[in-house]
Parts: structure tokens; C-alpha cells; sequence
């Protein structure tokens, strides 16, 4: 690639989307790991608003029930009975363990939060999968406008590199115009300060060849 302009486009263009990679892909992980935190708070709020809830007797708690409903909820009397099933039980995590946890069941992780009372044990479940892709989904939501500028910076940078090597096209066009006896100097009105020095060089030089054409005029009158 001999084109300077090409190798400029090409440099910025491959640093842009560098950055832009990395600026998404620390979008991405920062929004999957907020809505992990925010799905584990939900988890806990869950558990906590039901310990005060009285018992659901066995009809009531089928009506509620919601195939559609991500969450399972389970209540245990101290003494092991139920006292609340979102769902049959061989659809829940089966085991208790206080706190935060992940719980196998039928080859089905669970991510759970359990809370106990004193009279009551509240486990609320999720499964792992559906949390993973909602958190995927939404954090593939937060780079979307990124991925959508893109494409409009890139025109933009294409624009002003184009821009900026207008003043050398200008000067290249007025040296391809000009016939073969025209040693007049180049004009510097309005020339960038990195165009200017390569401007003057070449008035020098049509200034001596000027000067030259005139001896031999002069030597051979």
C-alpha cells in the first residue's frame, strides 16, 4: 500500500475499531455482571417480602400458579411441611442451603436464595439458563448503538482524512495544469503549515530554473 491517504484511512479505521471493540466488549461484561447482581437482588427481596406470609392452602396456590412465571417459590414450616409450592416439587430444588447458591436438579442448575424464620424456611429459585440469557440479551442491548455508530464514524473519518488531503489534490492539480514554459510560483494563500514547506521548495526550484531559462535566453541574444 503506497497511498498515504490509504494508509492513513486504513491506521485510524483499525484503531477506531479496536477501541470500539474494547469499549464494547466492557460494556458487555459490565451489564451481564449488573444484571446478574440485579436478578440475585430480585432473588432476595422475593424471599424476604414472604416471610411474613401466612399459609396458602393447596387450591389458592394452584390458581397462582404460572407455568410463564420465571421464578419458583417454596415455603417450609420448621417442622419440613409445605406450606407454599409455586410449582410441582419435582420441578424445584429439592435442597436448602441459606443464602446465595447454585442448585442442581435433573440436570438443571437453580440459582437460589433461601432465608429462615423462625417458624418458616423461604427458598425463591431461578433457572441459571434463563438468567444467563437475559442477562446476555440485555447486554447485547447495551452495544447495539455502538455497533450502530460504527458504521457513521467511519464515514466520518473517511470524510475528514479526505478533507484533509484536499490542499495537496488542489496543489497537484495546479502543477498538472500548467504547459511546460509556466515557472510562475505556486500560490500559498490558504495552504496548511505541513503543505507550505513542500509548496516553497518547488517555487524554489521553478525560481532557479526560472532563473536559468533567462541566462541561456540572455547568452544566446
Amino acid at each position: 500500500m503506497t497511498s498515504l491517504r490509504a494508509r492513513l484511512l486504513a491506521s485510524i479505521l483499525a484503531t477506531l475499531a479496536f477501541g470500539a471493540l474494547v469499549m464494547g466488549f466492557a460494556a458487555y461484561r459490565n451489564v451481564l455482571h449488573e444484571t446478574e447482581a440485579l436478578f440475585d437482588y430480585q432473588l432476595r427481596q422475593m424471599a424476604l417480602s414472604l416471610r411474613d406470609q401466612g399459609e396458602i392452602a393447596p387450591a389458592q396456590a394452584s390458581a397462582l400458579a404460572d407455568a410463564d412465571f420465571d421464578f419458583v417459590v417454596q415455603i417450609w414450616s420448621v417442622d419440613g411441611r409445605t406450606i407454599y409450592a409455586s410449582r410441582k416439587h419435582d420441578q424445584l430444588p429439592a435442597s436448602v442451603v441459606l443464602g446465595f447458591a447454585d442448585v442442581a436438579v435433573g440436570g438443571k442448575t437453580w440459582r437460589s436464595f433461601s432465608v429462615a424464620t423462625t417458624n418458616r424456611v423461604i427458598q425463591v429459585a431461578q433457572p441459571l439458563q434463563i438468567r444467563k440469557r437475559l442477562a446476555a440479551e440485555a447486554a447485547l442491548r447495551s452495544v447495539m448503538p455502538l455497533l450502530a455508530v460504527a458504521p457513521l464514524m467511519a464515514l466520518a473519518v473517511w470524510w475528514l482524512v479526505t478533507l484533509a488531503f484536499r490542499p495537496l489534490q488542489k496543489v497537484a492539480s495546479g502543477v498538472r495544469a500548467r504547459d511546460a514554459e509556466s515557472l510562475a510560483p505556486l500560490p500559498l494563500a490558504g495552504l496548511p503549515d505541513e503543505v507550505t514547506p513542500l509548496v516553497q521548495a518547488l517555487n524554489a526550484l521553478l525560481q532557479r530554473l526560472d532563473a536559468s531559462f533567462g541566462a541561456q535566453r540572455a547568452f544566446v541574444s
